[in-house]
């Protein structure tokens, strides 16, 4: 019973221990347009040098 009180605290204190040291996420509704506007442009799809699995070009 000692052992498993132990293993119950131990649990406890972990897992406290690595949600209280994440970092804080940036906040998601944060508005780019200013950075858009000094690049000059927008970048929209998907990178087209990706090459899926198994693809051999003939």
């Amino acid at each position: 019973m000692k052992r498993k009180k132990i293993a119950l605290v131990l649990a406890l204190f972990f897992s406290f221990f690595l949600t209280a040291c994440t970092q804080k996420a940036s906040d998601p509704n944060q508005d780019n347009w200013a950075k858009y506007q000094k690049q000059g442009s927008i970048t929209i799809g998907f990178d087209n040098t990706f090459v899926p699995m198994g693809f051999e070009e003939k």
